[in-house]
C-alpha cells in the first residue's frame, strides 16, 4: 500500500487502522471462507465503522456533487494513522 500511496495523485489520502487486516472489513470477517485470511489484534467492530465511515465520506464528497476534495475525520478512539 505504501508503494501505491507514494505513486498516486496529489490529494490521495491513505488510512491505516493500526492493527487490522483485510478481512476485518467485511460484516462478518469470521464467515466462511475468510478463515484462509488472518484477522488482526484490532477490534473488528471498530475497523468496520471507521472503513465505513472513510468510504462514505469518500463517496459523498466524490458522487454528492462537491470538488472532490473529502476531509474524515476519524471516530473518537479511533487507532489510526492517516497520511
Amino acid at each position: 500500500y505504501n508503494h501505491y500511496y507514494e505513486q498516486s495523485p496529489p490529494g490521495t489520502a491513505l488510512i491505516e487502522i493500526l492493527g487490522a487486516d483485510h478481512v476485518q472489513v467485511m460484516d462478518r470477517p469470521d464467515a466462511l471462507g475468510m478463515g484462509i485470511c488472518r484477522v488482526g489484534t484490532a477490534d473488528s467492530a471498530s475497523v468496520l465503522r471507521i472503513s465505513r465511515s472513510a468510504l462514505r465520506t469518500f463517496v459523498e464528497a466524490h458522487l454528492g456533487g462537491s470538488s472532490g476534495r473529502w476531509t474524515f475525520d476519524p471516530p473518537t478512539g479511533a487507532r489510526l494513522r492517516m497520511r
